[in-house]
């Protein structure tokens, strides 16, 4: 997959600008009529997981809101491998479903 130059903004703290690729995104919806539902009118949540040049991963979260001056929070983290990036996520139905167009496996063997 071809690179790009990405800037991701972040509230209170400087943006990430690198090179990569977008490895997967996930998204809820303000709308409930919509299947992926956040559960709260009007409030939704967009995850994406970039993969850098470098191999190291960045994990990317906005809460939007549709309600007059909400602000967006965006915040980021530089992984360095998948237990990084699930611990940012979490393991929400939202995040479960980044992990499975990502094509990662969040389960525990036991």
């Amino acid at each position: 997959m071809e690179m790009q130059t990405y800037v991701l903004r972040q509230t209170n703290r400087p943006s990430l600008k690198f090179r990569g690729e977008l490895v997967a995104k996930a998204s809820s919806s303000p709308d409930s009529a919509r299947c992926s539902f956040s559960g709260t009118t009007g409030v939704w949540q967009q995850l994406s997981l970039y993969r850098v040049h470098d191999g190291r991963l960045i994990a990317y979260k906005r809460d939007l809101s549709q309600w007059i001056g909400a602000k967006a929070n965006e915040v980021a983290q530089i992984c360095s491998n998948m237990q990084e990036v699930q611990n940012f996520f979490g393991y929400d139905w939202l995040a479960k479903e980044l992990y499975e167009e990502a094509g990662i496996d969040c389960s525990i063997e036991v």
